[in-house]
């Protein structure tokens, strides 16, 4: 108990720092237009992006299987992702219909999210001893889970499209080559990897 109010307080004052921070910027301003929206922007950083990473080191350090894990969040997402592309510029026929990105298609959504099972199927037929032992890695459930995050990183690869034209910017950087900024790289592994976490505190020990 003492434990969890500590943590919350951490998390409380870091929370009310981060905004006094944004405030300060945002008082010496002597145009108010986009205030609001800059605020806004930027306290969407912490859960995103601060619950993404995060999520990744507190998984890594779940004992045994953390590492395991990790893995399982990066493969799914990133076989998801690069089928996705695949197949929709291969069979890709029938549009989405979504502004926010106007390629994709149907058959690549479909696609890389049965891609990103098989891919976590392979991980569990190679590594047996890594992916059994809890509920949640028994076949059925461990397949459902892979499709919900395979759909789950499409999502959010689809969300920071939505950003990006928002700011009527094409990449969130230009650190990585070919890919643009961090973001872009890692913009589903950041809604993965807390839904994997968070389903694995919950379902990890059940039964």
């Amino acid at each position: 108990m003492i434990l969890s109010l500590k943590v919350f307080a951490v998390v409380l004052v870091f929370l009310v720092g981060f905004l006094l921070a944004f405030f300060l910027v945002q008082i010496r301003r002597e145009d108010f237009d986009g205030a609001f929206r800059e605020i806004g922007l930027g306290f969407l950083s912490i859960p995103w992006i601060g619950f993404g990473f995060g999520s990744l080191a507190i998984l890594h350090a779940l004992p045994g299987k953390g590492p395991w894990l990790v893995l399982l969040a990066f493969v799914v997402v990133w076989v998801t992702d690069s089928f996705a592309l695949f197949i929709g510029k291969l069979l890709g026929r029938h549009r989405l219909g979504l502004a926010a990105s106007p390629n994709k298609t149907v058959e690549g959504t479909i696609g890389g999210a049965v891609f990103g099972v098989l891919a976590a199927a392979f991980l569990k037929l190679a590594f047996p001893a890594a992916y059994s032992g809890w509920v949640m890695m028994h076949w059925p459930e461990f397949l459902a889970l892979a499709l919900v995050f395979s759909m789950a990183g499409q999502v959010g690869d689809l969300a920071e499209s939505v950003l990006k034209r928002s700011l009527g910017t094409k990449d969130s950087g230009s650190l990585v080559p070919g890919h643009g900024g961090l973001l872009d790289v890692f913009d589903a592994q950041m809604v993965v990897s807390p839904l994997v976490l968070g389903l694995t505190i919950l379902l990890a020990g059940a039964g």
